[in-house]
């Protein structure tokens, strides 16, 4: 098959990893793929460095001139469907379908109320969590949606030195100590992912924990918020113990030198994020919202706490902070898990069965 991947994020986020993952997955069972992205977005600077064709759109829908360009192309380049990524991608997709006569499948990698979600030839959800919500909420029929969970890849095996190694390199780029009791938490710093949650509930985490020490990874989304979480730091005085670091391009390499990762969000798909600390062997504290745990399973894989509550949150991360070996079981049955269930080359089998059905005639077309 010839695969259009359409991304409209601009910066690097779950979304652009995954369709970066996908693309990698489908072009190694040997199918052509290619990508439209945002002009001087991070997904187009990274896939045309990896060798993929790549074209730039601003994805205007009013008037159709750019429609027009890229349902050319498409024809130009015998795209066989259009696979697309968040909401301006989507619904440009869709669009696209009429215009170029190619079939269009949309990966639903959140939950929102919008129209052109039943328009696609096929939905992929990333969650059962959020396969419901378009089912109902959206009314994308039963036969044409489907789960199939985001993917991340294992990095390479380490010795516990080498470990170690990138622990205490990590912690001296960000000057903490190496005896520090460190928490990360990836996402843009937006109230989706709960951050303020997180320093409302570090004065009880620090009472048992004195050496716990907290990083913030992310774009910023939300002004207003970072605002309202700086207040918050101020309040408790605890400016030396918690560190926004932004947007990073190594979110991997800092979870090497990370001993929990804190998702305290107040509602998600399927988190990337979750996925790569469950990867990088790193324990995990979460919020139990949409499809956490369809990754995490309570007590086994990770801790999953209630959401919203701030008294909870802290209670868990005390309670891990004090027992390493409860920790070390968690991640390394997070990492079985990971390469079990939510490989690239799994995921890929079943994106390639979805995309294929709606490139046959429609008569032969069926549910994945």
């Amino acid at each position: 098959m010839r695969i259009l991947e359409v991304v409209s994020a601009r910066g690097v986020n779950g979304v652009s990893k995954h369709a970066v993952d996908i693309g990698l997955g489908l072009r190694d069972r040997g199918h052509t793929v290619s990508y439209l992205g945002i002009p001087g977005s991070w997904i187009l600077e990274t896939t045309r460095q990896m060798g993929f064709p790549s074209y730039s759109s601003d994805m205007s829908r009013w008037p159709d001139h750019e429609l027009r360009r890229v349902a050319d192309i498409i024809r130009e380049h015998k795209v066989d469907v259009v696979h697309t990524h968040m909401s301006k991608a989507n619904f440009f997709g869709v669009l696209l379908r009429w215009y170029a006569g190619v079939p269009s499948v949309a990966t639903a990698h959140s939950c929102h109320l919008q129209l052109h979600w039943i328009a696609n030839n096929f939905v992929i959800a990333v969650s059962e969590a959020t396969r419901r919500y378009h089912r109902f909420v959206n009314l994308v029929p039963s036969s044409r949606i489907t789960t199939i969970h985001n993917s991340i890849r294992i990095p390479a095996d380490q010795t516990c030195e080498q470990r170690n190694a990138r622990k205490l390199a990590v912690r001296a780029e960000l000057h903490l100590s190496a005896t520090a009791f460190v928490m990360g938490i990836v996402g843009r710093i937006s109230e989706q992912k709960g951050q303020l949650l997180m320093v409302e509930a570090m004065p009880s985490v620090i009472e048992r924990v004195p050496n716990a020490q907290l990083v913030l990874i992310g774009g910023l989304e939300t002004p207003s918020y970072l605002e309202e979480i700086q207040r918050k730091i101020a309040e408790y005085g605890i400016q030396d113990r918690v560190h926004v670091l932004g947007l990073r391009y190594d979110v991997l390499e800092l979870l090497y030198g990370m001993d929990l990762l804190v998702q305290p969000s107040l509602w998600e798909s399927f988190p990337i994020s979750m996925l790569e600390g469950m990867a990088a062997g790193v324990p995990i504290v979460a919020t139990d919202v949409g499809g956490v745990k369809e990754c995490i399973e309570h007590n086994r894989s990770g801790c999953l706490v209630t959401s919203k509550d701030s008294n909870a949150l802290g209670n868990a991360i005390a309670e891990m902070a004090h027992d390493p070996g409860r920790c070390e079981r968690y991640a390394n049955e997070a990492k079985k898990v990971v390469d079990f269930r939510f490989s690239p080359a799994m995921q890929c089998v079943k994106l390639e069965a979805v995309l294929s059905s709606v490139c046959k005639p429609k008569s032969q077309r069926v549910a994945a």
